[in-house]
C-alpha cells in the first residue's frame, strides 16, 4: 500500500503550493493513472513517492514505511523495490543498451562491483531476457544513443524489469513519443502490469490512453485531488473540471453540442 497523507508542496515561499493537503491512498496490484493540466502537481506527486522530492508538509509511506522521513540509507534501501521510468529515458549515452539495463540492479549488487561496473553472469542473463521481454534483445549491444525515442524507452522499461520492483512509477513516460510510440508503449506497460502483480502509477496527458489502460485515474488539479474513480466513471463533465482553465473562458466553445467531446478536445494539454 502507499499512502499520500496531507501533503503540501511548495518550492518558493512567494509561490502557489505544487501540492495542497493532497491525501490518497493506492492499494497493491493497481493501475493508478494521473491526469491534470501542466503544472498541475503531478510529476511532484509522483516523486515525492519515492522521496525524489520531499514535501512540505505531510507524508508519504510506502508498505508502512515512512518514505518522506526516511534517512539516506533507509531510502536507498526503500526505493530499491521502486522501479521509476521518465520522459527523458535517462540512459548512460556512451553505454551500449545491456549494461544501461544492468544497471537497474546496482541497488542489489556489492559496493565493488557498483563502482567497477562488472557484472555477475545471472544479471547479464537476467538483463538480456528483460530485452527480449521489451522487444529489443536484438539490439543488446547497439549504444543507447543510437537509439529512437521508442527504443530507448524500452531499454528503460527493461532497466526497471531487471529491478524487480513493487512499485513501478513514470513520470510522463510516453510524452515525447509520436501517439503509435506511446500506444505502444503503454500496452507494454500494461501487460508487465499483469504478468508482474505490481503496483503502477503514471502521469499521463492522454484521456483516451488513460482510460485504457488504468484501473483507477486520479485527476489533479491545482495541486488538489478533484477526481478519484474508475475509468468508466470519467465522463466529459469530469474531464472538463480536470482540464478546464482557471478563468473559465472556454467551457461555451467546448461544451457546444456542435463541437467534440471535451476529451477530445483536450487530448494533449
Amino acid at each position: 500500500m502507499l499512502q499520500f497523507i496531507d501533503l503540501t508542496k511548495r518550492y518558493g515561499k512567494a509561490d502557489p503550493p505544487a501540492l495542497q493537503d493532497f491525501s490518497l491512498t493506492v492499494e497493491e496490484g493497481e493501475f493508478v493513472v494521473l491526469l491534470g493540466r501542466s503544472g498541475a502537481g503531478k510529476s511532484t506527486l509522483i516523486r515525492c513517492a519515492n522521496g525524489l522530492i520531499r514535501p512540505t508538509s505531510g507524508e508519504v509511506r510506502w508498505k508502512g514505511e515512512s518514505v518522506t522521513r526516511a534517512k539516506k540509507e533507509e531510502l536507498l534501501k526503500l526505493r530499491a523495490g521502486m522501479g521509476m521510468i521518465f520522459q527523458q529515458f535517462q540512459l548512460i549515452s556512451r553505454l551500449d543498451v545491456l549494461t544501461n539495463v544492468m544497471v537497474g540492479r546496482f541497488h542489489h549488487l556489492p559496493l565493488w562491483r557498483s563502482l567497477t561496473g562488472t557484472f555477475p553472469p545471472e544479471v547479464v542473463e537476467t538483463a538480456r531476457e528483460a530485452l527480449h521481454r521489451v522487444g529489443i534483445g536484438h539490439l543488446a549491444r547497439q549504444r543507447a544513443d543510437g537509439l529512437s525515442g521508442g527504443q530507448q524507452q524500452r531499454v528503460a522499461i527493461a532497466r526497471v524489469l531487471v529491478q524487480r520492483p513493487k512499485l513501478l512509477l513514470g513520470d510522463e513516460p510516453v510524452a515525447s513519443l509520436d501517439p503509435v510510440t506511446a500506444d505502444a508503449i503503454l500496452r507494454l506497460l500494461k501487460e508487465i502490469h499483469r504478468h508482474e502483480k505490481m503496483t503502477t502509477i503514471l502521469n499521463l496527458h492522454d484521456v483516451h490512453m488513460a482510460r485504457r489502460v488504468a484501473t483507477r485515474i486520479v485527476g489533479i488539479r491545482n495541486g488538489r485531488l478533484v477526481f478519484d474513480g474508475k475509468p468508466e466513471e470519467l465522463d466529459e463533465s469530469r474531464v472538463w473540471d480536470i482540464y478546464r482553465p482557471d478563468d473559465d473562458c472556454c467551457r461555451p466553445f467546448l461544451v457546444h453540442e456542435s463541437q467534440p467531446p471535451v476529451s477530445h478536445v483536450l487530448l494533449r494539454v
